[in-house]
């Protein structure tokens, strides 16, 4: 357990600044995903809600 964690530390700051560059990216690219999903979603359950009604 310990081993490893040591390992992943090390290798944490073995990053290269553009590493950490497309961590972040991918990141910010998966956030407007979601968001996007949940905005979609809910625009479709109150266009259904208003078709029962």
């Amino acid at each position: 357990m310990m081993r490893s964690k040591i390992v992943d530390r090390g290798f944490g700051y073995s990053f290269t600044q553009q590493g950490a560059r497309d961590l972040t990216a991918a990141a910010v690219a998966a956030a407007c995903l979601s968001v996007c999903l949940v905005v979609s979603l809910a625009i479709l359950s109150i266009r259904f809600v208003g078709t029962i009604a």
